[in-house]
């Protein structure tokens, strides 16, 4: 009988100018016709309930090769509604990571699509690491 450990996915801040240096962000906007940066903070625009205007995003880069984007936002936490339904309090970072989420869902059923399943699946792998009621709270919003 094998055992297989498996790593925690972290994550890692990615300073403004070099998102390009990501290759899974570099692959998913080659791919699409649609920037994803500008899907993802549409999005975020739909789910957020009291929207938090900010002109600058961030991104995390994940140890797996994903990464999510952020707002850059004094604001701690935000309301989100979910499209199911679901409403939740999440923290900031959170919130961006549940937009990017549903951005690599979304954007994975286009023409070129594939990179944004596969990081897609690289998110959901970064749910492990999260705290388990975060990780809940995340596995609710994009149910």
């Amino acid at each position: 009988m094998t055992t297989e450990i498996q790593a925690a996915v972290t994550a890692s801040p990615v300073r403004f100018g070099s998102w390009r240096s990501v290759p899974t962000f570099r692959k998913v906007t080659n791919a699409l016709f649609f920037p994803f940066d500008i899907r993802v903070m549409n999005i975020y625009d739909h789910v957020v309930v009291d929207t938090v205007h900010c002109a600058k995003w961030k991104m995390m880069a994940m140890s797996n090769g994903g990464f999510y984007l952020y707002p850059d936002s004094k604001v701690k936490t935000v309301r989100m509604r979910s499209t199911n339904g679901y409403s939740s309090e999440v923290p900031v970072e959170i919130s961006g990571l549940i937009a990017t989420v549903f951005a690599a869902s979304q954007a994975s059923f286009e023409a070129g699509g594939a990179t944004a399943g596969d990081l897609y699946y690289k998110l959901l792998g970064y749910l492990d690491s999260l705290p388990p009621e975060l990780a809940d709270i995340v596995a609710a919003m994009i149910d």
